[in-house]
């Protein structure tokens, strides 16, 4: 039988173990190569938030056990675990930076690509149109807008704003709710969608004109237990599109670099930790940006750069939930 009293004195090991276990499984998710399985996917992505409430956590137990006698060994091992687990949490933050960059000036066969979450209709035309022409954007991005709307609304946005531009997909039958508006004046491509599920999350766009790149665009499905064999096979689509150098991959993702395992997603490296700013928020924006989630990217093959990675703020105040992004890239040298 055993003693009462050394049950005791192992619990609190055994919790606190526990506990640590758990912080350093979602920690080094990545190292593992778990970082897509279900419940972890949900786990690894919110970094910055998750370290901060490690922080707060393992202060509070410290406290804690500063005043309660009995549990002071559990709640110090807990502490020192939580402690443990943002300690590591912290410099993949500050490595992957909160840098913001200033729009890079145009170069020879650069282009300024915008893409914007505005969960369908969260905010009109009008504004998406007016903040492509003021950043004098070449391609857009709407990773999420109504069914068959880019033609009837956009586009004649877009012309009012002094932007022409052409819509892909263009208007038919088929439900789609990503789409890409690309200038009139830099070319023009042909589109194939079929990827997603129905309505389509994704479309891929092959130069006609010479020069510009493939663009493939995505809004990969959550995280979540339902959701999880779509979402891996959202980021594996992107995975086998960027083994083309010429390839742009762009949208919501719905993932993290922790998500991605890396700072690159098959052969196509993010923008975001190439300009030093992949720890800055895109979603949500009622978060301070330092606080969010970056699931917006702008990914360029290997044939490609990213000159600049920025993160649009001014946008907070008008009803979406995501931040526009906007990534100034040009051909490799």
């Amino acid at each position: 039988m055993s003693d009462p009293r050394l049950r005791r004195r192992r619990t609190p090991l055994v919790v606190a173990a526990a506990w640590l276990l758990v912080v350093l499984a979602v920690e080094f998710a990545a190292v593992l190569g778990i970082e897509r399985l279900p419940v972890l996917a949900g786990l690894v992505g919110p970094r910055t938030a998750a370290t901060v409430a490690l922080v707060v956590l393992g202060v509070v137990l410290l406290v804690a056990g500063g005043l309660i006698a009995r549990f002071r060994l559990a709640l110090i091992l807990l502490a020192a675990a939580s402690l443990l687990g943002a300690a590591c949490s912290v410099p993949v933050m500050l490595a992957r930076g909160w840098s913001d960059d200033r729009p890079a000036a145009a170069q020879a066969g650069s282009l300024r690509v915008l893409s914007w979450n505005i969960n369908f209709n969260l905010v009109s035309p009008d504004t998406v149109a007016r903040l492509a022409a003021r950043e004098h954007a070449d391609i857009v991005v709407l990773p999420e807008i109504p069914a068959l709307d880019a033609d009837n609304r956009y586009v004649p946005a877009f012309a009012a704003a002094g932007m022409p531009v052409r819509s892909y997909p263009a208007l038919s039958d088929y439900p789609a709710e990503t789409f890409v508006l690309v200038r009139k004046d830099i070319g023009s491509y042909s589109a194939t969608v079929g990827h997603s599920s129905d309505p389509d999350r994704s479309t891929a766009l092959t130069p006609v004109t010479a020069g510009l790149p493939t663009i493939v665009a995505i809004h990969a499905a959550q995280p979540s237990l339902r959701d999880n064999p779509q979402w891996r096979s959202d980021l594996t689509w992107v995975e086998q599109r960027c083994t083309n150098p010429n390839t742009i991959a762009v949208g919501d993702f719905n993932a993290t670099l922790d998500s991605f395992g890396a700072d690159h997603l098959g052969g196509c490296t993010d923008g975001a930790a190439r300009r030093h700013s992949a720890s800055v928020g895109t979603w949500p924006t009622r978060l301070p940006a330092w606080a969010g989630m970056p699931l917006d990217h702008v990914l360029t093959g290997t044939g490609w750069t990213t000159l600049s990675f920025t993160i649009i703020r001014s946008e907070d105040g008008s009803g979406a939930r995501h931040r526009p992004i906007l990534a100034v890239v040009a051909p490799a040298r």
